[in-house]
């Protein structure tokens, strides 16, 4: 049964926030998404924590910049032995190899601790998305790591078990994981800065989801922060689509066959009902319950259930807000766990 359905608050976050005291961080996600609470990644207190860097230790080839805040890979000599390495560990099951030091995680660290004595029984988590970390990182010749073939391989499956690594430490708490895969490459998707194929897309998805599920029974999910192809990613493995709703929400609704398809089989929807970078005065309840319920008349229309799809759904931000203003990040958060109690 899936953990998720039967929550009394279906609200939770993105990743990033853009606070600097980890333990006022936690300790506001927690009173505020008691049922599903996430780790803070936090990169205004440690270039570690930027999202590219936080996942990059013992990922082959690939070098942490801390001065300018991202990464690169060096595939120039003999990587084969990197390689080597890398695919015992992964045989292995080796997960401890592909953990996130405290330095790159502090959020995650300090989440765990405080989360000990809490009642809920759900954490979320999150790691970039392959294709996100693969269109993201080049060489020196500024050679992109996603048209690499051996190295992409090594790479996927790495940020897949990161995310084995992380759901097991917070088994290890006696919480329930729940990981997603942040995307927001999938929003170049269709555009002339992204050549790769529908069926490529699934199969990098699918590979992580697969990885994953093979060492864990978890949830997973996907979030991207744009548009995309919105039935190539309900197609995938994927038990969650997170996506930008407020921004996007009207190409979503245009593939209800999909989206019944997807809720069918079990899929939840979360969606990112309050702006982010968009968010202003005008942004109060009032109107973004009314954006949603005119989103569910629209689907209603073309033949799904209401109460369905609301059993099927969380609600959270549009996107991260590691670059915000802490006291906006800190209203947004108040007001996705305020709509996701309203009657709808």
């Amino acid at each position: 049964m899936n953990p998720l359905k039967n929550l009394r608050v279906k609200a939770t976050g993105i990743g990033s926030m853009p606070h600097k005291d980890t333990s006022y961080i936690c300790g506001f996600i927690l009173d505020n998404f008691p049922d599903l609470p996430f780790w803070p990644q936090l990169s205004k207190i440690d270039p570690h924590e930027n999202m590219l860097i936080q996942y990059s230790e013992h990922i082959p080839c690939v070098v942490a910049d801390l001065e300018k805040k991202g990464a690169y890979f060096d595939a120039s000599g003999d990587n084969q032995q990197q390689l080597l390495e890398f695919y015992e560990k992964f045989t292995e099951g080796d997960f401890e190899y592909f953990s996130m030091s405290p330095e790159y995680a502090a959020g995650f660290y300090q989440m765990l601790k405080q989360i000990d004595s809490k009642k809920t029984g759900i954490l979320k988590g999150q790691v970039v998305g392959p294709l996100t970390f693969l269109a993201s990182v080049q060489d020196k010749e500024g050679n992109l790591l996603l048209y690499n073939e051996e190295l992409s391989d090594a790479v996927t499956k790495a940020l897949a078990m990161k995310a084995v690594w992380q759901a097991k430490q917070i088994m290890r708490a006696n919480k329930t994981p729940v990981i997603f895969f942040d995307e927001p490459y999938l929003a170049s998707f269709g555009s002339a800065f992204c050549n790769l194929s529908k069926e490529k897309v699934i199969s990098v998805i699918n590979d992580v989801v697969e990885v994953v599920k093979t060492h864990v029974d978890i949830s997973v999910g996907v979030h991207c922060c744009g548009n995309t192809d919105w039935p190539m990613i309900l197609e995938t493995k994927m038990d969650i689509i997170n996506f930008d709703f407020y921004g996007f929400g009207k190409y979503f609704i245009l593939y209800p066959e999909a989206i019944k398809k997807f809720i069918d089989k079990g899929g939840m929807i979360a969606w990112g009902v309050v702006p982010t970078t968009e968010f202003d005065s005008t942004c109060t309840q009032e109107v973004l319950l009314d954006r949603f319920r005119i989103a569910l008349k629209e689907l209603e229309k073309k033949g799904l259930n209401k109460q369905n799809i609301l059993d099927h759904s969380l609600f959270t931000p549009s996107c991260g807000m590691g670059t915000l203003d802490k006291s906006l990040a800190d209203e947004i958060v108040k007001i996705t766990a305020e709509f996701a109690q309203m009657k709808i």
